[in-house]
């Protein structure tokens, strides 16, 4: 009998073992999601910060009238 129980505690163990891995990978899932939203946003960002010092630099190049 004891026997038994050991093993039907072993089997909770595993099947909770089994759900936590699940959930962590769901969740690994949507912050690798949040981090790629994070980049392509950074690259936006950079780009027109980029753009907003070039364009005054490109001004002063061109001739007036």
């Amino acid at each position: 009998m004891a026997a038994e129980s050991v093993d039907v505690r072993l089997a909770r163990l595993e099947g909770s073992y089994a759900q936590v891995s699940e959930r962590l990978s769901g969740i690994e899932q949507r912050l690798g999601w949040l981090e790629d939203k994070i980049d392509r946003q950074f690259s936006w960002v950079v780009g027109l910060i980029v753009i907003s010092i070039l364009i005054p630099i490109a001004l002063r190049f061109l001739p007036t009238s």
